[in-house]
Parts: structure tokens; C-alpha cells; sequence
């Protein structure tokens, strides 16, 4: 059975989103003062703006409707938040769909450059499996066809 990558998109979200590594963390109630700051914490959590979950999801979403560069895009604004903050579940799923994208477009060592970032920074967080599943399947460079000068 043949899957196009639309399908293969939806339901590799999906999976994910199923198998609990969704993006919806408890992130610390903002101060009294005014919204939390990215890096902000408060009580051991992690604290900032809700602005940063929704560009996450929406992020994913874009990827999962197969619009690898505008999700690339979106994600690549989030990943330096969540790592400042250490939301290193958010962190690394972030970083996993910047390396989906990235292989779907054909940017290979980008892909794995993203994913090996979740293997090595991010090891114990539930993704990291698929970070070095999606690393052993990417093409190497000899396969890769030379693009034009």
C-alpha cells in the first residue's frame, strides 16, 4: 500500500499527538504584574506567554497540512522560548517537527541536524525515539542528487 505524504503528515501528527507527546504543558501562572517573560520561572516551573503554546500548535498544524515552510517558519520562532525556559518536552517536540518539515522538503541534513538535536539535548523525552527512527531512514549524502550550480 502506497501512502502520499499528505496522509503520511496527518496521521504521523496524530500518532504523535496520541502516543502523548502533544503540546500542552501547565506552564506557571503569570504575575500579578503583568505577563510572564520567556525565561521567567516561578515555583521549579516554566513560565511564559500563552502566546508561545499557540504558535506551537499552530506550528504543528501547519505541518500537518504539509506546509513545511511556513511551519518551519512558525517553529523556528518558538524553539529558542522553550529552550530558554527549559520546556524541554515542548522543546523537543518542536525541534522534531522542524526536522519533519525540513525532510519533507528535501533538506537533509537540516532534518537531521534538527534531529539530532532531540537525540542528544533531549534524550529522555518521549520523541527522541522518533528523532533517531526518522535519522536512520533520512538518505545519506552519496544518494542525495547534486543540485544544479
Amino acid at each position: 500500500m502506497r501512502v502520499d505524504n499528505r496522509t503520511f503528515c496527518r496521521v504521523a501528527l496524530a500518532a504523535m499527538l496520541w502516543l502523548g507527546a502533544g503540546c500542552a504543558p501547565t506552564p506557571a501562572t503569570a504575575p500579578a504584574s503583568g505577563p510572564a517573560e520567556p525565561g521567567d520561572s516561578k515555583g521549579g516551573q516554566t513560565a511564559y506567554t500563552s502566546m508561545t503554546m499557540i504558535d506551537l500548535e499552530t506550528g504543528m498544524r501547519l505541518a500537518a497540512e504539509c506546509k513545511y515552510s511556513d511551519a518551519i517558519k512558525k517553529l523556528s520562532t518558538v524553539l529558542p522560548v522553550l529552550e530558554h525556559s527549559n520546556d524541554h518536552k515542548n522543546a523537543a517536540e518542536c525541534a522534531f517537527w522542524m526536522g519533519f518539515c525540513e525532510e519533507k522538503l528535501g533538506h537533509y541534513q537540516l532534518a537531521a541536524n534538527h534531529y539530532k538535536k532531540v537525540v542528544q539535548q533531549f534524550s529522555r523525552q518521549p520523541v527522541a525515539e522518533q528523532a533517531k527512527l526518522r535519522l536512520g531512514v533520512l538518505p545519506s549524502a552519496e544518494s542525495r542528487p547534486k543540485s544544479p550550480d
